[in-house]
């Protein structure tokens, strides 16, 4: 079973109880997944089972990105994106539909 948990000593004192989600299967998008915590983000769902969309600016962090999941055993594409007006969204939308048939997560990481 390949879960995404997260929760510290501090939160539990709060009353703040962890998440689990079941990922192998899923499909994510990522946001800003060329970046460093983009690119870790990237692969800690890829670790859990679930394909990746890279989405960023650089298609060459973005195909390295792409390889490192690929070569630690995960699915991954890249899509280079542009977000800064919506029809880079709408573009990016389409091509992570195309890649996988569908989203069941988006990770926004777009500073």
């Amino acid at each position: 079973m390949a879960l995404l948990s997260y929760a510290s000593s501090t939160d539990a004192e709060k009353g703040i109880h962890s998440m689990s989600v079941e990922l192998n299967g899923k499909v994510a998008l990522i946001t800003g997944g060329t970046s460093d915590v983009g690119r870790a983000t990237a692969m800690l769902f890829a670790q859990a089972g679930t394909k990746v969309v890279v989405a960023g600016r650089s298609a060459s962090d973005g195909e390295a990105a792409v390889e490192e999941i690929e070569a630690a055993g995960g699915t991954a594409c890249f899509v280079r994106a542009d977000l800064s007006n919506a029809i880079g969204f709408e573009q990016l939308m389409d091509k992570a539909l195309q890649a996988y048939g569908r989203l069941d997560v988006t990770v926004d990481l777009v500073e």
